[in-house]
């Protein structure tokens, strides 16, 4: 593999020999008009998923838990444990100190299915232990009469 990178479509990197450097000019060009563009449309619907995901882990509240999966739903934890829903209702959960917040989302979409990758920012409380720190996440969700339903979650440590 080259040290070049692939981004957006664009090559970036030391441009080869005997290239002119007009054509490096236009595609360096090319890579910044690429990654101006704007966020893809469901980038919206990624927030909004993860928002309703995380202020319903927030509220510590079965309900309004409840709400937001899917019937399908699985979670994986760090420690290889894994839960259905079921399961997850009935003693899963972790317990939420502060509200999570999420940050640095990746989203992709497509028919009807959304899968985000983010870093979650946690204070909470997981088999009696304290976990504070950034903790990266891939949720997935389902759309379900115009909601994000979560289908899966992997959670992974948080780093300290």
């Amino acid at each position: 593999m080259s040290k070049d990178t692939i981004r957006a479509g664009a090559r970036s990197g030391a441009g080869q020999a005997g290239q002119s450097l007009a054509r490096r000019l236009r595609l360096a060009v090319a890579g910044a008009v690429l990654l101006a563009l704007p966020a893809p449309a469901f980038a919206a619907d990624a927030d909004d998923a993860v928002k309703a995901w995380l202020d319903a882990l927030a509220s510590n509240d079965a309900a309004a838990v409840t709400a937001v999966l899917a019937p399908e739903f699985q979670v994986q934890r760090s420690d290889n444990r894994g839960f259905t829903r079921e399961e997850y209702l009935a003693g899963g959960r972790t317990r939420q100190v502060k509200a999570p917040v999420a940050r640095d989302l990746i989203a992709t979409e497509a028919d009807g299915v959304l899968v985000v990758r983010y870093v979650m920012e946690v204070e909470q409380i997981a088999d009696g232990k304290t976990i504070v720190g950034a903790a990266p996440r891939l949720t997935v969700f389902r759309k379900v009469d115009g909601r994000w339903l979560v289908v899966a979650h992997a959670a992974y440590p948080a780093a300290r």
